[in-house]
C-alpha cells in the first residue's frame, strides 16, 4: 500500500510541476500547490495488549512532518500527510528504533487569509509501526487519525501541536500509540 501511495504522489508532483512554471506553482498564496516540512519533538503512550495481556510504555523523541497537496483557496488546503514519531525502546535483543504515523490525507483551515493567524488541521489514513533500522522486524499497518491546531507567525513558517492515534492489529497483538506532537513547520506555497 505504502508503494501505491508514494507512487500516486510522484505523478501528482509530476503533473503539477509539468502544468505550470516555478513562478506559478510557489507564488506567495495559499491557494495553489503547497508543500510543507517540519520537525519537533513528541510524548509518546505505546500500548500492546494480546487477550487479556498488556503492557504499556511511556517514551519521547522526534517528530517529522511532510505535506504535499493543493490550496483551494487562502484558507483551505488538502494534502497528502506523513506524520511520524521516532522513538527507541529497550527489549529483549537490545535498543530498538521505532516509528509510528500516519499515510493519509489531511486538511488545513486557516482562521484568516493573510499571515499571522490561527489554523486547525485534521488527517486520516494508514498508520504504521516499524523499526527502520532492523531487517528482522516487518512493518505492521493499520488505521491512524490525527488532530491540531497551531499558529503562522510569520508568511510560511508556523508553530503546530497535534494529537496523532494509530491502532495496528497483528496476529491477535493490539499495538496502540497515542502521541503528542508540537512542530516548526514550513509550508511553500
Amino acid at each position: 500500500m505504502k508503494k501505491y501511495i508514494s507512487v500516486l504522489m510522484l505523478c501528482l508532483m509530476v503533473s503539477v510541476f509539468s502544468g505550470t512554471s516555478q513562478g506559478e506553482v510557489f507564488d506567495k498564496s495559499r491557494k495553489g500547490f503547497v508543500l510543507g516540512l517540519g520537525a519537533g519533538g513528541h510524548s509518546t503512550t505505546y500500548k500492546q495488549s494480546f487477550e487479556m495481556l498488556s503492557a504499556e510504555v511511556d517514551t519521547s523523541g522526534l517528530s517529522s512532518s511532510v505535506k504535499i497537496g493543493y490550496g483551494f483557496n487562502e484558507q483551505c488546503a488538502v494534502y497528502y500527510l506523513r506524520d511520524a514519531v521516532w522513538y527507541s525502546m529497550d527489549t529483549m535483543f537490545g535498543e530498538i528504533t521505532y516509528v509510528s504515523g500516519i499515510m493519509g490525507v489531511g486538511v488545513t483551515y486557516y482562521f484568516k487569509p493573510t499571515t499571522q493567524t490561527f489554523f486547525v488541521s485534521a488527517g486520516a489514513g494508514i498508520g504504521d509501526l516499524s523499526a527502520p533500522f532492523e531487517d528482522w522486524l516487518t512493518p505492521s499497518t493499520g488505521s491512524a487519525i490525527t488532530l491540531g491546531a497551531g499558529y503562522e507567525f510569520a508568511k510560511h513558517v508556523s508553530v503546530e501541536g497535534k494529537v496523532l492515534s494509530t491502532f495496528i492489529e497483528e496476529s491477535g497483538v493490539d499495538n496502540e500509540t497515542l502521541s503528542f506532537l508540537v512542530s516548526m513547520n514550513y509550508m511553500w506555497y
